[in-house]
Protein backbone atom coordinates (compact mmCIF):
# COMPACT_ATOMS: atom_id res chain seq x y z
CA UNK A 1 0.00 0.00 0.00
CA UNK A 2 1.31 3.22 -0.71
CA UNK A 3 1.75 6.23 1.83
CA UNK A 4 1.11 9.48 0.47
CA UNK A 5 2.99 12.00 2.55
CA UNK A 6 2.55 15.67 2.39
CA UNK A 7 6.08 17.48 1.58
CA UNK A 8 6.23 20.36 4.03
CA UNK A 9 5.32 24.08 2.37
CA UNK A 10 7.94 25.82 0.91
CA UNK A 11 8.83 29.24 2.70
CA UNK A 12 7.22 32.16 1.30
CA UNK A 13 4.94 30.07 -0.12
CA UNK A 14 0.98 31.29 0.11
CA UNK A 15 0.52 28.57 2.52
CA UNK A 16 3.43 29.47 4.71
CA UNK A 17 1.96 33.28 4.73
CA UNK A 18 -1.77 31.91 5.93
CA UNK A 19 -0.74 29.78 8.31
CA UNK A 20 1.43 33.18 10.00
CA UNK A 21 -1.47 35.47 9.41
CA UNK A 22 -3.59 32.83 11.89
CA UNK A 23 -1.32 32.09 13.84
CA UNK A 24 -0.73 35.98 14.72
CA UNK A 25 -4.67 36.63 15.08
CA UNK A 26 -4.91 33.70 17.57
CA UNK A 27 -2.26 35.63 19.45
CA UNK A 28 -3.82 38.65 19.44
CA UNK A 29 -7.53 37.42 20.33
CA UNK A 30 -5.24 35.58 23.39
CA UNK A 31 -3.81 39.31 24.74
CA UNK A 32 -6.97 40.64 24.29
CA UNK A 33 -8.35 38.09 26.18
CA UNK A 34 -6.02 38.70 28.96
CA UNK A 35 -6.42 42.41 28.80
CA UNK A 36 -10.56 42.10 29.22
CA UNK A 37 -9.73 39.60 32.45
CA UNK A 38 -7.56 41.59 33.63
CA UNK A 39 -9.75 45.01 33.15
CA UNK A 40 -13.01 43.29 34.50
CA UNK A 41 -10.61 41.80 37.67
CA UNK A 42 -9.47 45.31 38.29
CA UNK A 43 -13.61 46.62 38.02
CA UNK A 44 -14.52 44.14 40.62
CA UNK A 45 -11.76 45.08 42.92
CA UNK A 46 -12.46 49.02 42.62
CA UNK A 47 -16.11 48.15 43.01
CA UNK A 48 -15.58 45.72 46.37
CA UNK A 49 -13.00 48.42 48.01
CA UNK A 50 -15.51 50.63 47.05
CA UNK A 51 -18.30 48.74 48.92
CA UNK A 52 -15.84 47.92 52.04
CA UNK A 53 -15.09 51.61 52.42
CA UNK A 54 -18.73 52.83 52.34
CA UNK A 55 -19.59 50.05 54.91
CA UNK A 56 -16.59 51.16 57.17
CA UNK A 57 -17.99 54.62 56.96
CA UNK A 58 -21.60 53.14 57.62
CA UNK A 59 -20.26 51.51 60.59
CA UNK A 60 -18.24 54.47 61.86
CA UNK A 61 -21.82 56.93 61.10
CA UNK A 62 -23.98 53.67 63.15
CA UNK A 63 -21.35 53.54 66.45
CA UNK A 64 -21.09 57.41 66.34
CA UNK A 65 -25.09 57.75 66.22
CA UNK A 66 -25.18 54.65 69.06
CA UNK A 67 -22.84 56.59 71.12
CA UNK A 68 -24.61 59.52 70.74
CA UNK A 69 -27.85 57.88 71.66
CA UNK A 70 -26.40 55.62 74.60
CA UNK A 71 -25.03 59.45 75.80
CA UNK A 72 -28.21 60.92 76.25
CA UNK A 73 -30.10 57.98 77.44
CA UNK A 74 -27.36 57.66 80.32
CA UNK A 75 -28.25 61.50 80.55
CA UNK A 76 -31.78 61.31 80.79
CA UNK A 77 -31.57 58.08 83.29
CA UNK A 78 -29.84 60.63 85.51
CA UNK A 79 -32.17 63.05 85.39
CA UNK A 80 -34.82 60.90 86.07
CA UNK A 81 -33.27 59.80 89.27
CA UNK A 82 -32.18 62.99 90.12
CA UNK A 83 -36.25 63.55 89.38
CA UNK A 84 -37.36 60.34 91.58
CA UNK A 85 -35.16 61.40 94.57
CA UNK A 86 -36.09 64.98 94.88
CA UNK A 87 -39.59 63.67 94.64
CA UNK A 88 -39.41 61.04 97.57
CA UNK A 89 -36.95 64.11 99.40
CA UNK A 90 -40.61 65.90 98.60
CA UNK A 91 -43.42 63.23 99.96
CA UNK A 92 -41.03 62.74 102.72
CA UNK A 93 -41.89 65.99 103.67
CA UNK A 94 -45.07 66.22 102.76
CA UNK A 95 -45.83 63.60 105.21
CA UNK A 96 -43.94 64.95 107.70
CA UNK A 97 -45.98 68.19 107.97
CA UNK A 98 -49.40 66.49 107.37
CA UNK A 99 -48.50 64.75 110.27
CA UNK A 100 -47.17 67.91 112.31
CA UNK A 101 -50.55 69.62 111.03
CA UNK A 102 -52.80 66.89 112.48
CA UNK A 103 -51.10 66.62 115.67
CA UNK A 104 -51.17 70.63 115.91
CA UNK A 105 -54.68 70.40 114.74
CA UNK A 106 -55.54 67.99 117.69
CA UNK A 107 -53.70 70.13 120.31
CA UNK A 108 -55.29 72.97 118.32
CA UNK A 109 -59.05 71.40 119.34
CA UNK A 110 -58.20 69.94 122.35
CA UNK A 111 -57.17 73.86 123.34
CA UNK A 112 -60.64 74.67 121.90
CA UNK A 113 -62.60 72.60 123.86
CA UNK A 114 -60.87 73.68 127.38
CA UNK A 115 -61.42 76.89 126.41
CA UNK A 116 -64.97 76.06 125.51
CA UNK A 117 -65.73 74.36 129.09
CA UNK A 118 -63.95 77.67 131.09
CA UNK A 119 -66.01 80.30 129.14
CA UNK A 120 -68.84 78.54 129.26
CA UNK A 121 -68.48 78.55 133.83
CA UNK A 122 -67.16 81.89 134.48
CA UNK A 123 -68.51 84.14 131.50
CA UNK A 124 -72.01 85.53 131.91
CA UNK A 125 -74.14 85.87 129.50
CA UNK A 126 -73.94 89.67 128.30
CA UNK A 127 -70.18 88.73 127.44
CA UNK A 128 -69.29 89.89 124.29
CA UNK A 129 -67.14 86.66 123.82
CA UNK A 130 -68.89 83.99 125.20
CA UNK A 131 -70.22 80.25 123.55
CA UNK A 132 -72.85 79.45 120.55
CA UNK A 133 -74.64 76.43 120.40
CA UNK A 134 -74.75 76.32 116.35
CA UNK A 135 -77.93 75.64 114.99
CA UNK A 136 -79.76 76.81 118.38
CA UNK A 137 -82.81 79.05 117.81
CA UNK A 138 -83.23 82.79 119.61
CA UNK A 139 -85.98 82.42 121.85
CA UNK A 140 -86.32 86.14 121.92
CA UNK A 141 -87.01 86.47 118.01
CA UNK A 142 -90.11 84.47 118.65
CA UNK A 143 -90.86 86.38 121.34
CA UNK A 144 -91.14 89.53 119.30
CA UNK A 145 -92.80 88.35 117.08
CA UNK A 146 -95.56 87.33 119.73
CA UNK A 147 -95.54 90.80 120.77
CA UNK A 148 -95.82 92.09 117.27
CA UNK A 149 -98.77 89.65 116.50
CA UNK A 150 -100.35 90.37 119.61
CA UNK A 151 -100.86 86.49 121.00
CA UNK A 152 -102.81 86.14 123.95
CA UNK A 153 -101.66 85.05 127.22
CA UNK A 154 -98.29 85.00 128.69
CA UNK A 155 -96.00 85.87 125.54
CA UNK A 156 -92.89 83.92 126.63
CA UNK A 157 -94.88 81.10 127.27
CA UNK A 158 -96.23 81.33 123.43
CA UNK A 159 -92.79 82.06 122.26
CA UNK A 160 -91.48 78.85 123.88
CA UNK A 161 -93.79 76.65 122.36
CA UNK A 162 -93.91 78.06 118.84
CA UNK A 163 -89.86 77.92 119.41
CA UNK A 164 -89.55 74.54 120.70
CA UNK A 165 -91.42 72.81 117.43
CA UNK A 166 -89.25 74.47 115.02
CA UNK A 167 -86.10 73.64 117.09
CA UNK A 168 -87.21 69.59 116.78
CA UNK A 169 -87.15 70.73 112.65
CA UNK A 170 -83.93 72.02 112.48
CA UNK A 171 -82.34 68.83 114.74
CA UNK A 172 -84.65 66.47 112.81
CA UNK A 173 -85.48 64.88 115.73
CA UNK A 174 -89.04 64.41 115.55
CA UNK A 175 -89.93 64.85 111.06
CA UNK A 176 -87.50 64.08 108.00
CA UNK A 177 -87.50 67.64 107.10
CA UNK A 178 -85.07 68.53 104.63
CA UNK A 179 -85.79 71.73 103.33
CA UNK A 180 -82.20 72.17 101.24
CA UNK A 181 -81.55 71.73 97.47
CA UNK A 182 -79.17 70.49 95.48
CA UNK A 183 -77.00 73.40 92.84
CA UNK A 184 -73.96 72.96 90.65
CA UNK A 185 -71.41 75.85 92.04
CA UNK A 186 -69.87 77.61 89.47
CA UNK A 187 -71.09 76.36 86.64
CA UNK A 188 -68.80 72.83 86.80
CA UNK A 189 -69.36 69.48 88.61
CA UNK A 190 -68.94 70.13 92.51
CA UNK A 191 -72.48 70.01 93.76
CA UNK A 192 -73.77 72.00 96.85
CA UNK A 193 -76.76 72.41 98.97
CA UNK A 194 -78.64 75.67 100.06
CA UNK A 195 -81.84 76.42 101.76
CA UNK A 196 -84.85 75.82 99.41
CA UNK A 197 -86.90 78.76 99.83
CA UNK A 198 -89.72 77.50 98.16
CA UNK A 199 -90.06 74.90 100.84
CA UNK A 200 -93.59 74.86 102.43
CA UNK A 201 -92.58 75.17 105.65
CA UNK A 202 -91.01 78.01 105.44
CA UNK A 203 -93.02 79.64 102.92
CA UNK A 204 -96.17 79.47 105.50
CA UNK A 205 -93.48 80.64 108.59
CA UNK A 206 -93.06 83.69 106.81
CA UNK A 207 -96.30 84.28 106.08
CA UNK A 208 -97.37 83.90 109.96
CA UNK A 209 -94.88 85.00 112.02
CA UNK A 210 -93.07 87.05 110.00
CA UNK A 211 -89.70 87.34 107.92
CA UNK A 212 -87.84 87.85 111.17
CA UNK A 213 -89.26 84.54 112.85
CA UNK A 214 -88.01 83.48 109.13
CA UNK A 215 -85.22 84.55 109.00
CA UNK A 216 -83.98 83.37 112.72
CA UNK A 217 -84.85 79.74 111.48
CA UNK A 218 -83.31 79.61 108.19
CA UNK A 219 -80.09 80.75 109.82
CA UNK A 220 -80.40 78.01 112.53
CA UNK A 221 -80.80 75.31 109.55
CA UNK A 222 -77.66 76.56 107.75
CA UNK A 223 -75.59 76.81 111.33
CA UNK A 224 -77.18 73.36 112.02
CA UNK A 225 -76.22 71.95 108.48
CA UNK A 226 -72.76 72.79 108.15
CA UNK A 227 -71.36 72.16 111.78
CA UNK A 228 -73.29 69.12 112.26
CA UNK A 229 -74.29 67.43 108.31
CA UNK A 230 -75.09 64.41 110.00
CA UNK A 231 -77.63 65.36 112.00
CA UNK A 232 -76.12 64.41 115.41
CA UNK A 233 -76.18 66.36 118.83
CA UNK A 234 -75.43 70.10 118.39
CA UNK A 235 -71.95 71.56 118.25
CA UNK A 236 -70.54 74.47 120.51
CA UNK A 237 -68.61 77.33 118.73
CA UNK A 238 -66.43 80.36 120.19
CA UNK A 239 -68.49 83.16 119.07
CA UNK A 240 -68.04 87.05 119.33
CA UNK A 241 -71.74 88.08 120.14
CA UNK A 242 -70.88 91.81 119.40
CA UNK A 243 -69.77 91.10 115.84
CA UNK A 244 -71.74 87.94 115.16
CA UNK A 245 -69.22 85.67 113.84
CA UNK A 246 -66.60 83.35 115.51
CA UNK A 247 -64.24 84.36 117.87
CA UNK A 248 -60.69 83.93 117.63
CA UNK A 249 -58.46 81.66 120.03
CA UNK A 250 -56.85 84.86 121.38
CA UNK A 251 -59.92 86.62 121.81
CA UNK A 252 -61.51 83.55 123.60
CA UNK A 253 -57.85 83.24 126.29
CA UNK A 254 -57.95 87.03 126.83
CA UNK A 255 -61.58 86.82 127.72
CA UNK A 256 -60.91 83.57 130.09
CA UNK A 257 -58.22 85.65 131.41
CA UNK A 258 -60.23 88.55 132.41
CA UNK A 259 -62.93 86.21 133.81
CA UNK A 260 -60.81 84.58 136.05
CA UNK A 261 -59.03 87.56 137.31
CA UNK A 262 -62.68 89.21 137.91
CA UNK A 263 -63.65 86.35 140.14
CA UNK A 264 -60.18 86.37 141.30
CA UNK A 265 -60.79 89.42 142.95
CA UNK A 266 -64.18 88.90 143.81
CA UNK A 267 -63.25 85.65 145.58
CA UNK A 268 -60.71 87.58 147.46
CA UNK A 269 -62.46 90.39 148.89
CA UNK A 270 -65.52 88.05 150.34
Amino acid sequence: MEHLFSAPPAPGSCFERSRSRWSRKKLLHQLLGENRYTYNSTSVDQQNNAMADSMREKEDTTSEDFYELKKKIDEMNAKLKETCDELQDAESITSCLIKKERKMNGELNKAKRELIEGLREVTRSQSNIGVKQMGCLDQEVFLNACKLKGANGDTEIEAKRLCSPWQNEISGEDSGWYPFKVISIDGGGTKGEIINDDDGKLVALKEEWGIEAYNAVVRALAEYHEYNPARGPSVLELWNFSEDRKASIAEAVETLGEALEGNKGKYVST
